[in-house]
């Protein structure tokens, strides 16, 4: 397939992380790849309260799969009996709105002093107050077990990555999912926190915590495939929904790209034979660097045709970092009735242009490459341009 153009001449508690500031990449890095967030999914919690019309998941393995899914797909909380975690024939799904994960009263306990002057003041409970608890071990199997899970992700979608957050284990270069708490809802003075306790004496490890608002520092790291137990706690009775975002990098594809924008797959043209300046077709966005939005401004953005030095030419943005799927050509006619189109440079994925275009400068994140002409047009001579695009 591909796309050508040518162009001539406070009854409970509610508390959110700002948009603005969810989510940056302030010490991050990585190769290539296209930084992927998901859609905001809620996960609900019935703190010794039933949550209507949902199922109950109590006294069970609970995993809340919050994978990448190749792009498609919602996380799910996945259940097993505790005495067999691993036997598939124990294992239900569901859909985070369909059921909730219920700590009854054997989650009940008392923050005491000791704990408070060893850092655990963050979770939210005073001293001789009562908190529920859904531990990080298993325990006497008479609670739920809650674990997070990546073990739906598939690896050859991924791009590894270092977060550079070594507050939170995530200070190597891995294909980390990062799972941030977005908003949360719940009873008056409730409180959530998700962390590790400290071992030795050593002060704890704090992930989530809404004793002190909530903010960018509110996040997960998970490694592609794994499967981790934290603790957490909330300080007061009632139902708590708690929001989250999934953030990873993901392969440069155009199907990454297209899920990444919020494009849906359904009744949308990724590279359709022919394409306008005023109705561009996903793939050719795509593949030029442009704004993903339909109606985005394209001043200024497309291929144009140019002349240097009196010699005729086609001057052409692409994204600085190749998209590896895809093939461009420049082609070149003299005659449009005639349609007498020639090909006279091709560039495949990251390699370089096959005959001589040049890179002449930048514009933003694109790079401007130019193919000139060898001669300047005879007397009434003229020269027309297309940049072809497929998809590999």
């Amino acid at each position: 397939m591909n796309a050508s153009f040518s162009r001539p001449a406070e009854a409970c508690r509610i508390s959110a992380l700002a948009a603005a500031a969810f989510f940056t990449w302030p010490c991050a890095t990585h190769a290539a790849g296209i930084v992927s967030t998901s859609a905001e999914h809620t996960f609900y919690f019935g703190v010794v309260t039933d949550v209507a019309g949902r199922t109950r998941l109590d006294s069970l393995h609970v995993d809340m799969r919050v994978s990448y899914f190749g792009g498609e797909g919602t996380p799910t909380l996945a259940t097993a009996n505790i005495s067999e975690p691993d036997n598939p024939a124990s294992e239900l799904y569901y859909t985070p709105d369909a059921a909730y994960c219920y700590l009854n009263a054997n989650t009940q306990t008392t923050m005491g002093q000791a704990a408070l002057d060893q850092g655990y003041g963050f979770i939210g409970a005073t001293a001789g107050q009562s908190f529920w608890h859904i531990s990080s071990s298993v325990g006497a199997g008479d609670s739920i077990f809650l674990g997070l899970s990546t073990a739906d992700d598939d690896n050859n979608e991924l791009v590894a990555w270092n977060p550079g957050d070594a507050d939170r284990g995530a200070n190597t270069t891995d294909k980390f999912i990062r799972l941030d708490l977005v908003r949360i809802e719940g009873p008056a003075g409730g409180e959530f926190a998700l962390f590790d306790f400290g071992s030795g004496g050593a002060a704890p490890s704090v992930y989530m915590a809404t004793s002190d608002g909530i903010d960018e520092d509110d996040c997960f790291y998970l490694t592609a495939g794994s499967h981790d137990h934290v603790n957490w706690t909330f300080t007061q009775p009632g139902v708590y929904a708690l929001t989250f975002r999934m953030t990873t990098l993901v392969v440069e594809k155009y199907d990454n790209w297209r899920w990444t924008a919020g494009l849906d797959s359904a009744g949308t043209d990724g590279f359709a034979e022919h394409a306008t300046a005023a109705a561009l077709p996903n793939g050719v966005r795509y593949a030029l660097g442009l704004d993903a939005a339909a109606g985005a401004p394209l001043e200024g953005m497309l291929p144009v045709a140019t002349s240097e030095g009196n010699l005729p030419g086609f001057l052409v943005g692409l994204p600085s970092s190749a998209r590896p799927d895809i093939t461009y050509a420049i082609w070149r006619a003299t005659d449009l009735a005639a349609g007498d189109w020639a090909q006279v440079a091709t560039k495949t994925g990251t390699a370089t242009w096959s005959t001589s275009v040049q890179a002449v400068g930048t514009d933003g994140s694109r790079t401007l490459y130019l193919w000139s002409e060898e001669d300047a047009p005879a007397s009434g001579e003229a020269f027309f341009y297309q940049l072809r695009v497929t998809q590999n």
